[in-house]
C-alpha cells in the first residue's frame, strides 16, 4: 500500500510534465496544419496562375483571329496572329506538362478536348472559312469558360487563410471582368466595323455581357492598404474621364443599334475597352503582390511556430524521460543486490509493523528499567549536549532515554529536516544519527558531511558518530572514505549501551 502511494505521488509530481507534453503535442499538430495549409494555398496559386495565363493568351489569339476575319487582307494582323500562336503553344505545353502528373478534372478534360481542335480552328481562321460567332463564342470563349470554372473550383476548395483568401477571391473577380470586357470589345468592334444594325440575338448576347459581373468595387477588399490604393486610382481624373467616355459610347451604340449609323468608330471603342482592361490588370497586379506578400508572411509565421512547437515537444519528451526513468533506475540501484526475489508489498508492511511492535516493547522495557532504578549510570567527568536522530522515533526515544542518565542535556530530532536545522542552529558536543535518515540522497549526505566537518573545525561539535554505516554501499562510499574514522558501528553502540546497563544488572532486559 505504501509503495502504491509512492507511485501515485510520483505520477502526481509528473503531472506538469505530462500536461506540457500534451499541450506541446497539440501545438505541434496545429502548427503543422497551418504550415501545410500555406503550402496547399501556394500550390493552388501555382495551378490557377498556369490556367489564367493560358486563358489570357487564348483571349489574345481570339482577338487577333476576330480582327483577321474582319479584314483578311491585313498582313499585319496575320503576322501578329502567327506570333500569338507561338505564345499560345508555349502556354499549352506548360499546361500539358503540368497535368501529366496531376488529376484531370471534368473542366480540364473539356479544355483538353477543345485544344485538340486548335490546329483545325487556326486553319479555317487563316482561310476565312468560318463564321465569326462560331469561332468566337463556340470555341475560344468555351475554352476560357472551362478554364475559369476550374479556377473557381480550386479557389473555393483551397484552405482558408486570413488575409489571403479575400485577396484570392478579389483577384479572380478581376480576371472575370477582363474576360468579359475582352469579349465585349471584340464582339462590338465586329458590329461597328461592318456598320450594320444589331440583330436581336446580338443584342441579347451584349446584354449578357453587361450582366455577367457586378461593377467592381474596391470596398470588397479587406486589406486596407490595397483598398486605399485602388480607391485612389479609381478616383483619379484620368480614370473618371475614361469611365465617362466609355459610358457615353455604350449609350450612343445602343441608341443607334437599330439603324447602324454609329457615331463611335471601331478604333475608339477598342481603345476605350483596352484602357478599362489595362485598369483591371493594374488592379490585379496590386492585389497579386499583396496576396503573395501575405502568403509569404503566413508561411514564415507558420514555420516559426512549427519550429517552436517542435522544440517545446522535444523538451517535454526529454523532461518526461528525465523524470520517470531515473526514479525507476534509482529504486533498482537501491534494492539489495544479493537477493534473487523481491519481497512483495504486504510482506514489507508486515515486517514494518512487527519491527514497530518490537521497538515499542523495547522502549517500554528500557524506560521501565530506568524508572524502577534497575539502571543507574555513573555521572561522567565531562557533560556534553547530544543531538540524537535515529531511523525511527522509537529508537530515538530509547537512545535519548538511556543517554539522558549520562548527559546533562539530550536533544532529539524525529525527521531529517529537523535534524539538519538543529545541527546548524545549535552547538552540540556530540551528534549521533543513522545513515538511513538521509533516505538514499547521496548529494544531501555529502553536503551534510561538509557542513558538520566545517562546524567541528570551528569548535562547535566535539564528536560525530554515524551509527550502522554500510561501508559496502557504492552510493555512500565516497563519503565513508573521508569520515570513517569518526563513525561508530551499530555493534559498538550496542556494546556502549550494554555497558551502561550492565553496571546496574539490566543486561538481560535489552536484546
Amino acid at each position: 500500500m505504501k509503495s502504491q502511494l509512492n507511485r501515485m505521488l510520483r505520477l502526481i509530481s509528473h503531472y506538469p510534465l505530462v500536461l506540457l507534453f500534451v499541450v506541446s503535442s497539440y501545438l505541434l499538430y496545429i502548427s503543422y496544419i497551418n504550415l501545410d495549409a500555406t503550402r496547399k494555398v501556394e500550390s493552388t496559386l501555382e495551378n490557377t496562375s498556369l490556367l489564367t495565363h493560358l486563358a489570357q493568351t487564348l483571349s489574345k489569339e481570339r482577338e487577333l483571329s476576330a480582327t483577321l476575319l474582319l479584314n483578311s487582307t491585313d498582313s499585319a494582323s496575320k503576322e501578329a496572329l502567327q506570333t500569338q500562336h507561338v505564345l499560345v503553344n508555349e502556354a499549352m505545353k506548360t499546361f500539358h506538362d503540368f497535368y501529366q502528373t496531376h488529376t484531370l478534372s471534368p473542366n480540364i478534360q473539356s479544355v483538353v478536348a477543345y485544344l485538340t481542335k486548335l490546329a483545325e480552328m487556326r486553319h479555317v481562321v487563316e482561310n476565312n472559312t468560318i463564321d465569326f460567332n462560331r469561332m468566337f463564342f463556340d470555341y475560344y470563349a468555351q475554352i476560357n469558360r472551362f478554364l475559369y470554372q476550374e479556377v473557381t473550383t480550386l479557389t473555393r476548395t483551397s484552405p482558408m487563410i486570413d488575409g489571403v483568401e479575400n485577396l484570392m477571391h478579389t483577384h479572380f473577380i478581376l480576371l472575370q471582368h477582363q474576360e468579359y470586357l475582352a469579349q465585349e470589345r471584340d464582339f462590338i468592334a465586329k458590329t461597328l466595323t461592318r456598320y450594320l444594325p444589331f440583330e436581336s440575338k446580338e443584342v441579347t448576347l451584349w446584354m449578357k455581357m453587361f450582366t455577367a459581373t457586378e461593377p467592381f468595387e474596391p470596398s470588397i477588399i479587406s486589406d486596407k492598404n490595397v483598398r486605399s490604393q485602388l480607391e485612389k486610382i479609381q478616383q483619379s481624373s484620368e480614370i473618371l474621364e475614361m469611365e465617362n467616355r466609355l459610358t457615353q459610347s455604350k449609350a450612343e451604340i445602343v441608341t443607334t443599334s437599330q439603324s447602324g449609323d454609329y457615331l463611335t468608330d471601331p478604333y475608339t471603342w477598342v481603345m476605350l475597352l483596352n484602357q478599362k482592361i489595362e485598369l483591371f490588370e493594374r488592379y490585379a497586379k496590386l492585389i497579386d503582390d499583396a496576396r503573395n506578400t501575405a502568403l509569404l508572411n503566413q508561411y514564415h509565421q507558420a514555420l516559426a511556430q512549427l519550429i517552436s512547437a517542435a522544440a517545446t515537444w522535444v523538451i517535454a519528451v526529454l523532461l518526461l524521460f528525465a523524470g520517470f526513468i531515473p526514479s525507476n533506475t534509482f529504486s533498482q540501484e537501491r534494492a539489495p543486490k544479493n537477493s534473487d526475489d523481491q519481497e512483495d508489498e504486504e510482506a514489507l508492511e508486515e515486517e514494518e509493523e512487527e519491527q514497530s511492535t518490537t521497538d515499542t516493547s523495547l522502549y517500554k522495557e528500557v524506560t521501565s528499567s530506568i524508572k524502577n532504578d534497575h539502571i543507574t549510570i555513573e555521572e561522567p567527568d565531562e557533560v556534553w549536549e547530544i543531538l540524537v536522530c535515529k531511523k525511527s522515533p522509537i529508537e530515538t526515544k530509547i537512545f535519548a532515554t538511556i543517554l539522558s542518565k549520562q548527559c546533562q542535556s539530550v536533544d532529539t530530532a524525529l525527521t531529517y529536516c529537523e535534524f539538519h536545522r538543529k545541527m546548524i542552529m545549535n552547538h552540540y558536543g556530540m551528534i549521533l544519527f543513522d545513515c538511513e535518515i538521509l533516505e538514499g540522497d547521496a548529494e544531501a549526505f555529502l553536503e551534510l558531511i561538509h557542513e558538520v566537518e566545517a562546524a567541528r573545525h570551528l569548535g562547535h561539535i566535539h564528536t560525530i558518530m554515524f551509527v550502522n554505516p554500510n561501508e559496502q554501499d557504492p552510493l555512500f562510499q565516497p563519503a565513508f572514505d573521508k569520515i570513517l574514522a569518526n563513525t561508530i558501528s551499530k555493534g559498538d553502540l550496542e556494546m556502549l549501551v550494554t555497558s551502561f546497563m550492565t553496571r546496574n544488572g539490566a543486561t538481560s532486559q535489552v536484546h
